[in-house]
Formats: structure tokens, sequence, C-alpha cells
């Protein structure tokens, strides 16, 4: 059973590597990707603002991949390379329903929700390196055609060479019961371990070229 194993497994790699010497470089493709995706916190996160449990924020992740174009001569391309990636979002003890509440509720002698954590926001910032592959198809059947629609799909799977998280406290550090700038620098450092060291990008697109 094991030698019939072993016969599979050479015959899936031969073919295999007969499939991939069909393909050869024929280019570098560069980009610069800017995007708005969506952070959502832990609902178990100690670290969290009481409010913003389970919530979530905007983030802005921008890609620079540099890839090798492979072909076989088909319409078919694949893509190999390296990248970096930059991830930014942050969290702030009010949100802009806090705001609506709070107009609407001092007029009557109410007052706003307390800030238990005594920060006002923390934002946080990580840079990845990338190792992207892509998979690109051309829809026209006459590459000569002068435009042309691609059908790509992206992964880009990334480890994190640089993590940072920084506190900005209510009022002055240490004074008006503020954080000191030793507690913000130990808050900053157990934000900083939440921050995820493996990442995976995934990303379809539909591009026009003329």
């Amino acid at each position: 059973m094991m030698k019939k194993g072993l016969l599979i497994v050479a015959m899936v790699f031969c073919a295999a590597s007969l499939t991939w010497a069909q393909w050869k470089p024929v280019g570098i493709d560069a980009a610069f990707a800017p995007s708005l995706g969506f952070h959502t916190y832990e609902t178990n996160n100690k670290l969290i603002f009481d409010r913003r449990q389970g919530n979530g924020t905007i983030s802005f992740s921008m890609h620079l991949p540099a890839m090798i174009e492979w072909s076989n001569g088909s319409r078919h391309r694949l893509y190999t390379g390296l990248g970096l990636r930059y991830d930014a979002f942050s969290m702030n003890s009010s949100n802009l329903g806090d705001a609506f509440l709070s107009i609407l509720i001092i007029p009557f002698g109410g007052r706003p929700l307390p800030d238990t954590f005594r920060i006002s926001s923390v934002s946080n910032n990580v840079l990845a390196l990338t190792m992207p592959l892509a998979y690109d198809f051309n829809l026209n059947k006459n590459p000569k055609t002068a435009i042309q629609f691609h059908v790509r799909a992206l992964l880009a799977p990334g480890i994190a060479i640089n993590k940072r998280s920084h506190a900005d406290p209510i009022g002055v550090p240490g004074s008006s019961g503020a954080p000191t700038v030793a507690e913000l620098r130990m808050l900053e450092n157990e934000y900083e371990k939440e921050l995820k060291t493996f990442s995976c990008l995934f990303a379809p697109e539909i591009n026009m070229t003329i």
C-alpha cells in the first residue's frame, strides 16, 4: 500500500513538473493597491473598550506587490513575487452614536457615558512582508485587441515584520486620573501582542487594459 502511495505521489510530482516547465517568465508586474476594510474586535478581549465589545472599525490597507509574470502561451497568466502591505486602524473611546446620545440627553440634565478606560483612542499599525500569488485569465480570445478584460485572483499570505500600537490618554499623562507614561507603554505593548503576526489577503479582481 505504501509503495502505491509513493508511486502516486511521484507521478503527480512529475506531472506538475512537466506542466510547470511549459511556463516561461515574460515580464514583471508592479502595483499600488490601496483599499478599505472592516476590522472587528474580539468580544472576549479584555483590552477592548467596554462599549466597543463586538463592534468594528474601518481599516486602511495599502499593498505594494512586485511579481514575475509567467505565461504558457495561452490566455492564462501566473504571477509570483514579493510585496509589502501596510495596515492601519484605530479605535476610539467614543463614536458617532455616543455623540448623538449626548446631544439627546444633555439638554435634559443627563450625562454622557463615562469613559472608564482613561484613554481617548488606540491606533494600530502593521507592516507585513507578503508572498503574493496571482492567476489571471484574459477574457478576450484575441490578445491583440486594443481593449482587453481580465479576471484575476490574488492570494497574498504575509508575515508581520513591524507591529506598533499608540495610545492617546485623556488629559495629561499622570494627572487628573490619566494613565502615566509607564502605564501607556505597558498598554501599548499589550495591544501589540494582540496584533496578528500571520495574515492572508484574498482579492478577486476584474481589470480592463487599454
